[in-house]
């Protein structure tokens, strides 16, 4: 685009239903969406009526950018929606059923050049297509309200650091391990470590070891780390039942702290303990026109 220093430039470019919210936040799509709508480069938006094509009856979109938008369009996107503005085909053509006529394209070029909401045209702040992408870990419970724990396979190496992931998410657990036996064909050595931080993972397990294991009794808690990293084992862990999931929360320009605005939103929408809650380092940004204009339709009435 020309610069708009420069008298800046104007472009056309028909879409898809793609370009409009494929891909999440700080994928692909998205960042470009985030690119365009945050240099504001989104002028107008019109919604093609469909079946308007040879080989498809999908939904297209006309973008319609501009780098040196006037002031009363800064930082606004119009909408028009256009899907009854054709006349049906004389006869078909595959999937090609409708075209836009004269008339058609007058009245979508008087939309764009009145540039006012009415009930075929909404304006939209470029922050409206925003959202926040919140990665959330909350306290699963019961039919009852109980706070449910669970135990699973632990199913990574069982050492300081993997272990201290795992606290830091769920805190105190109790590790259900049981060791190959090298002394008896067949046998299991069987401990329960408590784990709740306070002691390091592996100098907990040697302390156990030591008075369970008779022939670890003499040993230092050094070799008996080293022995216990050499033994076939598997182990189970009891931790809270946590949930993590993905929340979507609307952008709004009018919040000033964010960080409550988010604690209330979630407070709202999720009825178990939020544990912690991380947001994504992006916006996310997407577009949808027909939800825009929605209109709700009585269902028909089933014969009786």
């Amino acid at each position: 685009m020309k610069p708009a220093k420069d008298g800046g430039s104007k472009i056309a470019v028909l879409f898809n239903g793609s370009p409009l919210s494929n891909g999440d936040a700080t994928q692909s799509e998205s960042e470009i969406r985030r690119n365009i709508l945050e240099n504001d480069l989104i002028d107008t938006i019109v919604m093609v009526p469909d079946q308007m094509f040879y080989n498809t009856g999908i939904y297209t979109y006309i973008w319609l950018l501009n780098n040196n938008k006037p002031a009363h369009k800064k930082d606004q996107v119009l909408i028009i929606n256009a899907r009854d503005q054709f006349e049906k085909e004389p006869k078909s053509f595959g999937n090609k059923r409708n075209h836009i006529t004269d008339d058609n394209r007058k009245w979508i070029d008087q939309q764009y050049e009145a540039w006012e909401e009415n009930e075929y045209c909404k304006k939209f702040h470029t922050k409206d297509f925003a959202f926040h992408k919140v990665e959330v870990v909350f306290w699963q419970e019961d039919e009852n309200g109980k706070q449910l724990w669970i135990t699973e396979p632990f199913d990574v190496q069982l050492n300081n650091s993997n272990v201290k992931k795992r606290l830091d998410l769920y805190g105190d657990m109790t590790f259900y391990i049981a060791i190959s036996s090298p002394y008896k064909e067949n046998e299991t050595i069987d401990i329960e470590v408590n784990f709740t931080g306070e002691t390091a993972f592996e100098t907990l397990v040697a302390q156990i070891l030591k008075t369970k294991v008779p022939q670890l009794k003499e040993s230092p808690a050094k070799d008996i780390k080293a022995w216990f990293k050499k033994q076939d084992k598997e182990a189970t862990y009891n931790h809270r039942h946590y949930i993590v999931d993905n929340e979507y929360i609307p952008f709004d320009r009018t919040a000033n702290d964010k960080e409550a605005y988010i604690n209330n939103f979630l407070a709202k929408e999720i009825d178990y303990e939020i544990i912690k809650w991380q947001e994504y380092n992006q916006l996310g940004y997407e577009i949808l026109p027909n939800k825009y204009f929605y209109k709700y339709k009585e269902p028909t009435a089933s014969d009786t």
